[in-house]
């Protein structure tokens, strides 16, 4: 069976970002993004735009020295819409993070991603680890 090119785009993106690669994690969203977080914890909240986003992954990358990672899961796609299952890992002040993050994603027609929700399965557990 092929994989709808939704899919191997969400794939193609996390490995982007599990090499920290800047450049090519700007080419999947628009300009003007929205991504959502869920959550009451200090990485909570919107970010709007590219460089509100790579700031975000930048403070990803700084509170965890590093060690945050995501473990694709499952990902399914359609010509509109991407959603994925990830494994989030990673340490912090004494603290490690182990929980399942659902990704969902507005596709527009070029392809480019426009709206981004993730949130946990533990949500509490990622609250503390983050606060």
């Amino acid at each position: 069976m092929i994989e709808h090119a939704g899919a191997t785009r969400a794939r193609s993106f996390l490995d982007a970002f599990s090499r920290d690669d800047e450049q090519a994690m700007r080419d999947y969203f628009t300009e003007d993004l929205a991504w959502h977080v869920a959550g009451s914890h200090e990485m909570g909240g919107d970010h709007r735009g590219l460089d509100d986003l790579m700031a975000y992954f930048g403070q990803l990358r700084d509170r965890t020295d590093g060690s945050f990672a995501l473990t694709p899961q499952s990902v399914l796609a359609s010509d509109h819409h991407a959603a994925f299952f990830t494994r989030a890992t990673g340490q912090r002040e004494g603290r490690t993070l182990d929980v399942v993050l659902a990704h969902a994603v507005i596709v527009r027609s070029d392809g480019l991603w426009r709206e981004y929700w993730v949130c946990a399965d533990d949500q509490d557990a990622e609250d503390a680890f983050w606060s």
